[in-house]
């Protein structure tokens, strides 16, 4: 399996540990909000760890900012979606 929160640190630049229980959090609260969407991840494919950690990135910056949700991460989640309804294995 490919670990989000080190895709998630790298794309926030942090470099220490002390936020990771929070980090982790946050990937969680975005693991499932990608699944409720009908979405099923699978960690050990690329893409799902990378849209698993976009969300959570949008999540932890949205706190502080007033941002909009990404339209390139609702393209890509829209994409793996309807791939997975068609029957691929990945988008």
């Amino acid at each position: 399996m490919l670990d989000p929160l080190k895709m998630l640190k790298s794309d926030l630049r942090i470099l220490h540990d002390k936020e990771d229980e929070y980090l982790n959090f946050r990937i969680s609260a975005a693991k499932k909000e990608i699944e409720r969407e009908g979405i099923k991840l699978d960690l050990d494919e690329v893409d799902h760890v990378l849209i698993v950690s976009d969300y959570a990135a949008w999540l932890y910056r949205k706190r502080s900012q007033e941002i909009a949700f990404p339209q390139n991460l609702r393209t890509r989640m829209n994409k793996l979606l309807i791939s997975q309804k068609a029957g691929k294995k990945n988008g």
